[in-house]
């Protein structure tokens, strides 16, 4: 499970040829070395490289005499050679310069096999020791899997020189100009401003029964009409409730009307064609009620999805109980974050809003209302709030886009159905005041 000769291949090409260290360094790790001093020597090449220096034999012999390990360092099979004849050794070594991207990932493989070694006896450990129990076992063990599973194998499908990079950022202009979207919530004004990128993480929040699920199943509707296939955890109510909305949507029929089973015979045919309908479309959701974040992540692995969400956010759960809420919360939406990177497409997150933003005279909401960590904004390429500005028109919507790391924020009107609980275009609809929707 190591192979020496790689890693000092990986040296050898970056003394060689410092411009590897730019695309190593995201892939590799100290840890991923399996000689502890080639460890050492790797956080220094990292350091040198951030520093803004150029790297040869002598610099990194300089930054480990500094660190206290230049008289130690040595090569395996020449551990009579030590400190700056070591390193001239490495130097002299003659490895494929294109080769070096294949060399990481040859080191990343031999360490994830390592890992893999030690967590099996310690599933042997626990499993014989009968202390703990076999789904708190598990749980452990899918998040250490998790980890591995995100580098390992990851590395190279995630690396790209700049003529691929530039190809794929070309490609997307070309789409963009195109009118393609990667996703498309079906609220025009709002696609305008956000046009939702992949590896993206968007945040849809508000308070309590102001319409996070109602809008969430409106673009997973919209979208999957559009051929996008979703995976939805739905962790608040369950996935009858979510997918009785989707029937609504789809049929027009009033939502309370269907979970309560008063459809009319005049509306029989509506309801079965909405139902053939929705047959057709590519939804899978998971209903699992306070899912940790490492099985969210083995879920969405399972099969290709285009998009993924959560509702909400607070149900889902860390790997590991956190001392703090606020801890809890950051670790799921930083791994929701890697998963939308990790599997480049974007996950959406459903957030509750505090309470008080109710009670305040400007009911408006903003960045600091979002409940319980600040993780949920840090981690967010995109935040949307959903605003009713009129407490007695139920009907009048606006999206406010308070965040948005790649393009402009703003607001714009939207018009809430609540009979069927849907949301519309502003100027597609006519609205009662009774609320009924209306064509």
């Amino acid at each position: 499970m190591y192979n020496f000769d790689i890693e000092i291949a990986i040296f050898a090409a970056v003394i060689n040829n410092p411009k590897h260290i730019g695309t190593l360094r995201d892939i590799l790790q100290p840890e991923y070395f399996r000689w502890e001093l080639f460890q050492d020597a790797w956080r220094e090449v990292v350091n040198i490289h951030e520093a803004g220096l150029s790297l040869d034999g002598i610099i990194l012999g300089d930054a480990l005499d500094k660190i206290g390990k230049l008289k130690d360092f040595c090569i395996p099979g020449h551990s009579h050679i030590y400190g700056r004849s070591a390193i001239s050794l490495i130097r002299d070594y003659n490895p494929s310069q294109n080769a070096a991207p294949s060399y990481a990932n040859l080191i990343i493989d031999d360490y994830a096999k390592r890992q893999l070694l030690i967590y099996s006896g310690e599933v042997a450990s626990q499993a014989i020791n009968g202390g703990r129990k076999a789904f708190d076992i598990i749980a452990d063990m899918q998040t250490k899997m998790a980890k591995l599973n995100t580098f390992s194998g990851m590395a190279e499908k995630h690396s790209y020189d700049i003529r691929s990079a530039v190809e794929n950022a070309s490609n997307a202009t070309k789409n963009a100009v195109l009118d393609v979207k990667t996703l498309d919530s079906g609220i025009n004004d709002l696609d305008e401003i956000i046009a939702i990128q992949k590896g993206e993480l968007i945040t849809i929040a508000a308070p309590t029964s102001q319409g996070k699920t109602a809008f969430l199943a409106t673009i997973v509707l919209n979208s999957a009409h559009q051929g996008k296939r979703w995976l939805v955890f739905s962790l608040e109510g369950g996935h009858i409730p979510f997918t009785q909305r989707l029937i609504a949507q789809a049929s027009g029929i009033e939502t309370w009307r269907i979970m309560r089973g008063r459809i009319l015979p005049s509306e029989n045919n509506k309801y079965e064609q909405a139902i053939e309908d929705l047959k057709s479309l590519s939804i899978q959701i998971i209903d699992i009620p306070s899912i940790k974040i490492g099985e969210i992540k083995t879920q969405s692995r399972k099969k290709e999805y285009d998009c993924i969400c959560v509702d909400y956010i607070q149900l889902a759960q860390p790997n590991k109980k956190n001392e703090r809420r606020d801890l809890d919360i950051g670790e799921v939406t930083s791994g929701l974050k890697c998963l939308a990177m990790e599997l480049n497409i974007p996950v959406i997150q459903l957030a509750q809003l505090n309470r008080t933003v109710e009670s305040r005279a400007e009911r408006k909401p903003g960045l600091y209302d979002l409940k319980e960590s600040s993780s949920i904004e840090n981690d967010s390429d995109t935040v949307i709030f959903i605003y009713r500005p009129d407490k007695l028109n139920v009907n009048a919507v606006k999206f406010i886009v308070a965040k948005h790391r790649n393009g402009r924020t703003g607001e714009c009107d939207a018009v809430f159905l609540p009979g069927t609980m849907r949301f519309e275009n502003a100027i597609t609809k006519e609205i009662y005041y009774n609320g009924r929707d209306v064509e």
